[in-house]
């Protein structure tokens, strides 16, 4: 460009330059993440970039609620327009302008207050968040290569409803061990205790048949986890 210095980049890199022309098109643009174009010191151009959320996010966040499960948006874009955006969907709470160590910081403070934490992420800017989140899930199909070795399960596409029913998946399938554990004791605990007791002593075949019934509704219990 004849000797010029043409820079194009988001307002943090440009903020540092100071220029006046910056502001006014930071103040046309509430709702949008602006990308500049730069020549010298002066802004010649800036792109209003807006999101549109997928129409499945909506139902996904939907399900997490009916799981009691709180969700928090953390994005590299700009403040105001991922306040927009979570707005829109319903998701409890937002962060923007965010870079990668401030979503590492993000997800260790929830960690201090929450039993456990799930960090979704498809980016370059998430792999940090994933690794440090309890369970790091990264989108497979779009995702990048970078964000799937960082993270602790890779979806195999982009079905974000899969996240909601693997949470219900692992809840049930917790539910049923604890149920397999009381039935496969309780009854020998029981049989136990009345023949240490005097109250009564268990002819063999009685012993027998409680432990083979038990493994046997063990089984059937388990298998539940199939039509979940």
């Amino acid at each position: 460009c004849g000797g010029l210095e043409v820079t194009v980049g988001s307002k943090r890199i440009l903020q540092a330059r100071n220029s006046q022309s910056l502001k006014v098109f930071m103040d046309k643009n509430d709702e949008a993440t602006m990308v500049f174009g730069m020549v010298g010191d002066e802004v010649v151009a800036g792109y209003a970039l807006f999101d549109s959320p997928r129409p499945i996010v909506g139902e996904m966040l939907k399900q997490l609620r009916e799981l009691n499960v709180e969700s928090e948006l953390l994005s590299g874009d700009r403040g105001r327009v991922v306040e927009v955006v979570a707005r829109k969907l319903g998701i409890d709470r937002a962060r923007g302008d965010l870079i990668p160590t401030d979503k590492v910081e993000a997800v260790q403070n929830l960690q201090m207050r929450e039993n456990a934490v799930a960090m979704v992420g498809d980016g370059i800017n998430d792999a940090p968040a994933l690794t440090a989140a309890n369970v790091g899930w990264a989108m497979g199909a779009g995702g990048t290569a970078m964000a799937a070795k960082s993270a602790s399960v890779v979806g195999v596409n982009d079905d974000l409803l899969c996240i909601p029913a693997t949470i219900r998946h692992a809840r049930a399938c917790k539910s049923i061990v604890k149920q397999n554990i009381i039935i496969s004791i309780l009854p020998k605990v029981s049989l136990a205790a009345v023949s240490l007791l005097g109250m009564y002593s268990p002819p063999l075949w009685l012993a027998v048949s409680a432990d083979s019934g038990c493994l046997l509704i063990v089984l059937l219990n388990g298998m539940r986890v199939f039509w979940i």
